[in-house]
């Protein structure tokens, strides 16, 4: 489906305060050989610039996708929360 203003939500357990990385398992195959852009925010904030507007290459296969930049890994502090 190709309609903007869409969210998708995920609640995962923290199991103690700590610096995360943060993963996705997408697959992109509506816009050829472009990137798609999303904002990820936690708790309805966007953490840092790098997060808003973050780029998805295109894929026709399903990819993980380890938020990052060519410096490497983000790590997000995240406290600990019991969801479950």
């Amino acid at each position: 489906m190709e309609k903007g203003g869409q969210t998708v939500y995920y609640e995962f357990e923290i199991p103690k305060d700590g610096l995360y990385k943060i993963a996705f398992k997408y697959s992109q195959p509506l816009k050829a050989n472009s990137k798609v852009f999303r904002n990820i925010s936690i708790d309805g904030n966007i953490l840092c610039e790098e997060l808003r507007h973050y780029g998805f290459d295109y894929s026709t296969k399903w990819k993980t996708e380890i938020l990052g930049d060519s410096e490497g890994d983000y790590k997000v502090y995240l406290k600990k929360v019991n969801m479950f």
